[in-house]
Order: C-alpha cells, then sequence, then structure tokens
C-alpha cells in the first residue's frame, strides 16, 4: 500500500500538483477505512475532465481533515499553499462539496 501512496505521489507530481498537503500515512489511512483499493484510485485520477466519483471525494476529504487543511468542514487557507484558489470556498459539509476545491489540483 504504501508503494501505491508513493506511485500516486509520483503520478500528482508529473500531472503538476501540489503534494505538500499531502500526508502520505493520513492518505493510506484513509484509502483504509474507506475501502478504496489502488485501481479505483488509480482510475479516478486519470480522467481530469469529469467529477471523482463520491468515494474518491471522501478520501480526499478525509486526506485533508487529517492534514489539517480542512477543520469542521472549513478550510484553513493560511495553510494551503495556494490560498488563492480557496478564498471562495464555502463550508465543506459533505464530500460532493469537495468539487469546489477541485480546481486547485487542475
Amino acid at each position: 500500500m504504501l508503494r501505491l501512496v508513493s506511485l500516486l505521489c509520483l503520478f500528482l507530481l508529473v500531472q503538476g500538483e501540489n503534494l505538500d498537503m499531502f500526508d502520505p500515512a493520513g492518505l493510506q489511512a484513509c484509502m483504509k477505512k474507506l475501502s478504496v483499493g489502488e485501481t479505483e484510485l488509480a482510475k479516478a485520477l486519470e480522467d481530469k475532465s469529469k467529477d471523482p466519483p463520491e468515494k474518491i471525494m471522501c478520501l480526499f476529504k478525509c486526506a485533508l481533515e487529517d492534514s489539517g487543511f480542512l477543520q469542521d468542514g472549513v478550510v484553513d487557507k493560511s495553510k494551503w499553499p495556494m490560498p488563492e484558489c480557496v478564498q471562495d470556498v464555502v463550508k465543506i459539509t459533505n464530500c460532493n462539496d469537495m468539487v469546489a476545491l477541485k480546481h486547485c489540483f487542475d
């Protein structure tokens, strides 16, 4: 599983994603907690033209909460490496609300 997380980080890095916010151990724990498999995650990350499935958005919500970037549904703008992309984000109350953050990673 740690190998997958490392490969995922490498994939995101190649795609131009900002990885500083993701704790690999936290992401791995969230994958286990939410029963997200390696193949499922890789497939969801391949197609950037559409929104990820709800389960994948829940995974990233969990990982951001674990890392302290999202607390009680509120984005901690002081911790985000790209605060301008979260200026207009309203409270994240459920996994589908994570769509508001998708543009930060495009």
